[in-house]
């Protein structure tokens, strides 16, 4: 084990209040997986030690909004020459897809300043900084339109808590009629904010939509007899507090020149 994953274990034993069985199996997650992420479309990703927006052991088993995997795999093996992560976070996709999309230049935007110096970290972990940008702030739709370029093969990768429903919109961002675009749709901000992005696309982008699934101990590929004697305690730490069942909308071009 290494030392920077023993103290993290060490930490959370003494800083949490948890009950011994959580204790268990969020340090067997820690030992099983090392800071590596062990499944998924981003297995192998080196992870750093926190997460911004929680669902932190999730993210490390590689089971993280697990439902986009078969769509970011076909994805990935489009060349991609940028990519545009709107929501960064502490760069579990901006840098993901660092990793997985090797000829593609990423640009994150994220407001949080933790979550920048997180991301960087990671970058600089997994030797892509070279590859991935960072803008420390909101996004808005000149920022989108001035980051899209348009002779340049893009992928927007977002999950901004409802701001989709001001940032696609092609009539005020034209740029995005030519992307590939993949966005989390945040329902409970508007009942029409989902069918307003589909009428936006419907004529320049193919849809597919994914559903949140739930999850269970048999998503948790790791080996250990804990996961039998502690299952609640499993289930528990895989949650990602969603408190309403998601979807996921992902664009493909009709016509991408």
């Amino acid at each position: 084990m290494k030392l920077s994953t023993l103290k993290i274990i060490l930490k959370n034993c003494l800083l949490q209040r948890r009950t011994l069985g959580s204790y268990i199996a969020t340090n067997t997650v820690y030992r099983k997986t090392d800071l590596n992420v062990i499944d998924g479309p981003f297995k192998g990703l080196q992870y750093i030690e926190n997460s911004t927006g929680g669902a932190y052991f999730p993210k490390l088993l590689g089971i993280y909004e697990k439902e986009l995997t078969p769509k970011i795999n076909e994805l990935s093996k489009i060349n991609f020459e940028e990519i545009i992560n709107v929501g960064g976070g502490e760069g579990c996709f901006a840098v993901g897809f660092a990793t997985k999309c090797k000829d593609a230049n990423i640009l994150a935007f994220e407001p949080g300043f933790y979550g920048c110096y997180l991301m960087q970290k990671m970058a600089e972990k997994n030797n892509v900084a070279n590859r991935v940008s960072i803008k420390a702030q909101l996004c808005f739709p000149e920022d989108l339109q001035a980051a899209i370029k348009p002779t340049k093969k893009t992928l927007i990768f977002m999950d901004v808590e409802g701001a989709e429903l001001q940032l696609l919109n092609p009539d005020i961002v034209p740029a995005l009629s030519k992307c590939y675009i993949m966005v989390e749709i945040h329902d409970t901000v508007s009942p029409i904010l989902g069918n307003t992005i589909k009428n936006r696309f419907s004529k320049t982008h193919k849809l597919t939509e994914i559903w949140q699934e739930e999850r269970t101990i048999k998503d948790i590929t790791i080996t250990t007899l804990w996961k039998s004697v502690l299952k609640k305690q499993f289930e528990k730490i895989i949650h990602e507090g969603r408190g309403n069942k998601m979807r996921w909308f992902v664009f493909e071009p009709i016509i991408n020149l």
